[in-house]
């Protein structure tokens, strides 16, 4: 149990970043309490810049485990509580995390190290709960139809970009529109999806290939000319786009 420990404590440490450091208010007072996972006797001010880096990586304030209150005008935390669910899936994250480094990569042989250790960032890079675009814009679909979908990836585009967060290259709108393709009718929604994605992936070869593909299959036989002379530009030896055009100018 001991070696478990202190894996978790390592991968905690890691978590840390100077900027999560810094990110909230000062620590509480005396000795920690309620501890199930770390060790019950780590210092409190390693256990506040641990926790602080653990908060950093997934973008969030000690509210999103711990039961504050307000009090005298200032913000009181209830650190021993275990009220929120949050608080108690956050303990299962950081069993799991310690097996990963403790057991299974040096199972597989893998030399553990700070830059192959498995860390909170790892996973959620700045966000709490880690998702793919595709997964996200797919919800929204789901919910709101296609203007919803758009309108979840300008945002989280506006949010997150250049951030390690989310991808935001061509493949995983390409991805969503095809699933949104296979859909009865799906076609056009499709589309417009490819369309956002040509936005902001101008130079993507699979973004126009799937326009023209899906154009071709609602019988828009300008869009998807347009589509392949697009495609032709980024891709001069494109097989498909050759083919497809020889056919459909073919006097």
């Amino acid at each position: 149990m001991h070696g478990r420990t202190v894996s978790l404590t390592m991968f905690l440490i890691l978590a840390a970043s100077p900027a999560a450091l810094s990110a909230q208010g000062g620590p509480p007072q005396g000795p920690p309490k309620n501890l199930q996972v770390l060790p019950k006797d780590i210092p409190r001010p390693q256990l506040v810049a641990l926790m602080r880096g653990v908060a950093g990586a997934l973008g969030v304030r000690c509210t999103y485990c711990h039961v504050a209150t307000e009090a005298n005008g200032r913000e009181e935390f209830d650190f021993p509580s275990d009220d929120k669910e949050m608080k108690k899936t956050a303990r299962e994250m950081f069993r799991m995390v310690m097996d990963i480094n403790g057991k299974y990569m040096p199972a597989m042989g893998r030399n553990l190290t700070d830059r192959t250790r498995v860390m909170c960032f790892t996973c959620h890079r700045g966000v709490s709960k880690p998702r793919t675009l595709e997964a996200e814009v797919m919800d929204a679909y789901e919910k709101g139809g296609t203007d919803s979908a758009v309108a979840k990836y300008r945002d989280l585009r506006a949010k997150y970009y250049g951030r390690a967060s989310y991808d935001f290259g061509d493949a995983p709108l390409v991805n969503a529109s095809n699933e949104v393709a296979a859909r009865a009718d799906g076609r056009k929604d499709a589309i417009k999806l490819l369309q956002l994605n040509a936005e902001f992936n101008p130079k993507s070869p699979a973004t126009y290939q799937a326009i023209a593909q899906n154009s071709l299959a609602i019988a828009d036989t300008a869009a998807a000319v347009s589509a392949l002379e697009k495609l032709l530009e980024l891709d001069p030896e494109n097989p498909l786009a050759k083919r497809v055009l020889g056919t459909i100018k073919k006097p």
